[in-house]
């Protein structure tokens, strides 16, 4: 989110305001000049569709303050962001999905493994680090794979919970990425710690057809007290009230792909 962090108007949430078109949302907030960026910033991450909120969780290697899967407004705002693939050929080559239900809030339903041993990415020097994951099949036989951490952000040497998904690159190369993180003891909840692709696609190949992940239902920690709301989709007034606000944003975007 490079752009985002230029100032580009007087109002900071209308920052938060211009992302709607930057990800293409069908559906947008309320805009309300009076709320904090992060309260907006949750709003709109409310009603982004589960597959893009997806993207938030595998590629974004650190959690927020609240421990939650995905990145704050301040942390969009003052740290390095990965580089995301564009959000077409995310929808496109990408089947992952963090899900909300009123009940028990964020989820995601997809591969998990569980006591799994990270080693080697403790190291924050460099921002590309290579370790080894270990994991335990069925049998009891131990099976151990190369990955790669392509941030800065350390990960202590430990058993982990990971849940997977997989990106296509093309319809020969597969990236597997992985959400590690911890299991909370009272509640079942997980706790984001970072992310980690396998080294490659064979790496990827091999913990696939070792069968030793299971599809399960997965839900977050997060320690915020917001309570999503149902948001109705909004009337041609608000939503003509959001262009206006996001146009500072906007032209500063086709303006750089002009000169480019």
């Amino acid at each position: 989110m490079p752009d985002c962090q230029i100032p580009t108007s007087s109002n900071p949430v209308d920052k938060v305001a211009g992302l709607v078109f930057l990800l293409e949302l069908k559906r947008i907030p309320v805009y309300d000049a009076g709320q904090s960026e992060e309260d907006a910033w949750t709003e709109l991450m409310d009603v982004t569709d589960d597959k893009l909120r997806a993207l938030f969780l595998f590629w974004y290697p650190k959690p927020n303050g609240n421990g939650s899967w995905r990145p704050s407004w301040k942390q969009l705002m003052t740290e390095t962001s990965p580089e995301l693939p564009s959000v077409f050929d995310y929808r496109r080559n990408h089947d992952a999905h963090v899900c909300w239900t009123t009940e028990d809030g964020d989820s995601y339903d997809g591969p998990r493994m569980d006591a799994c041993l990270v080693q080697g990415l403790a190291d924050e020097a460099g921002k590309s680090r290579s370790g080894k994951l270990t994991v335990q099949g069925l049998s009891g036989v131990e099976h151990t794979f190369r990955i790669v951490a392509n941030h800065a952000y350390p990960i202590p040497d430990g058993q982990y919970t990971l849940l997977g998904t997989f990106y296509k690159r093309s319809a020969e190369l597969t990236d597997w990425c992985w959400v590690i993180g911890k299991i909370e003891a009272h509640k079942g909840k997980f706790r984001k710690v970072s992310v980690v692709e396998m080294e490659d696609d064979r790496e990827g190949e091999r913990i696939r057809t070792l069968n030793l992940y299971k599809s399960t239902k997965t839900f977050f920690f997060d320690r915020s007290s917001h309570v999503h709301p149902s948001p109705p989709l909004p009337s041609p007034f608000q939503f003509l009230w959001s262009l206006y606000a996001a146009l500072p944003l906007l032209l500063r975007l086709v303006t750089k792909m002009f000169l480019l």
